[in-house]
């Protein structure tokens, strides 16, 4: 039997129990409040010393502005089409670019940078050999007749580079770089000449010869023609011969342009200094999208069914560049 100071001595016990479970409680919730502030003291000393080590480039860095033109060298190229070794040639063009550059150095050794630009680009765009042609007779039909195309045109270009780049300075005076770049086509225009005789012509001239005056982004479809034309007999029609053909001179209706207005590629280039200030530069600029739309893009080599034919091929865009340049 329990007597009263039996009693007493338990609750005492129960009492020093709940005090120590209290304070143990109090001081683990200090150890972990001071857990949690040790975690967030040494975060914000972290992020102190990762914007430290960041800014340290920043305050030794430069920023450099430089200015280059030049003379350039550029092809679409893609797929030829060909007919027993006959038909379409692609080869490349000259044209001119001017720009303007931007760079920081992170390091002496280290630059990021971009620029913004103006390039001319093109390509000779020419055909010999089996194809056909559209014509427009004097009572309204529109029919192809088969023959042998003698064609050279000019496709000229408009663009407005917009290049990014790192660049690597290994000695004093030389430094080489590479990066995207985004080019967006203002203009793309066409011009030149085509002949064309109809298989069972046996002439020595061409039997009908006219101008190319081509305006990818602003001509509409169809030919502008009329009575007063020229006028020729066509495998026993009588057909009428513009003076100039557009760049959808085929087409009843046009519902894409052939040309894409982006195109997208990367760059690498070479920057050797004459001086301080003055450098030679070259540039390689190379496409990695499709500048062309299958929608709108013809074959001169073949038709079918009396109907188009489709290219579904890749015309990318290289660009070799030649520039003078000046930094400051």
């Amino acid at each position: 039997m329990l007597g009263f100071s039996d009693i007493r001595n338990g609750k005492d016990f129960w009492c020093r129990l709940n005090l120590n479970r209290a304070k143990n409680e109090a001081i683990w919730s200090q150890k972990t409040n001071y857990m949690d502030y040790s975690v967030y003291r040494n975060s914000f000393f972290a992020t102190i010393v990762l914007l430290l080590l960041f800014r340290i480039p920043a305050a030794n860095g430069q920023l450099h502005i430089g200015f280059n033109g030049g003379l350039n060298q550029s092809v679409l190229s893609g797929s030829e089409e060909k007919i027993n070794g006959e038909g379409e040639s692609l080869s490349s063009t000259s044209g001119f670019h001017i720009g303007m550059r931007i760079q920081y150095d992170l390091r002496d050794w280290l630059t990021l940078g971009g620029g913004i630009g103006y390039t001319q680009r093109g390509v000779q765009r020419d055909y010999s050999g089996p194809s056909y042609f559209l014509f427009q007779t004097t009572d309204g039909r529109r029919e192809f007749y088969d023959g042998e195309r003698q064609q050279q045109m000019t496709v000229t270009s408009d663009h407005l580079d917009l290049p990014l780049f790192i660049q690597f300075n290994p000695v004093k005076r030389i430094q080489f770089y590479t990066g995207p770049y985004f080019s967006f086509t203002m203009s793309a225009k066409a011009g030149g000449r085509v002949r064309f005789n109809e298989e069972s012509f046996q002439g020595e001239t061409p039997q009908m010869e006219t101008g190319l005056e081509f305006s990818y982004y602003g001509d509409d479809a169809g030919f502008t023609v009329d009575m007063e034309d020229e006028q020729i007999m066509m495998g026993g029609d009588r057909v009428l011969i513009p003076d100039l053909l557009g760049a959808y001179y085929e087409r009843e209706q046009v519902d894409e342009k052939l040309y894409k207005r982006w195109h997208y590629g990367i760059h690498a280039g070479v920057n050797a200094f004459i001086s301080s200030g003055l450098y030679l530069n070259f540039e390689w600029m190379y496409g990695l999208n499709d500048m062309t739309r299958q929608a709108a893009d013809i074959s001169w080599a073949n038709r079918e069914n009396g109907d188009f034919v489709f290219r579904d091929d890749f015309d990318r865009f290289i660009t070799y560049r030649f520039s003078v340049g000046f930094a400051f």
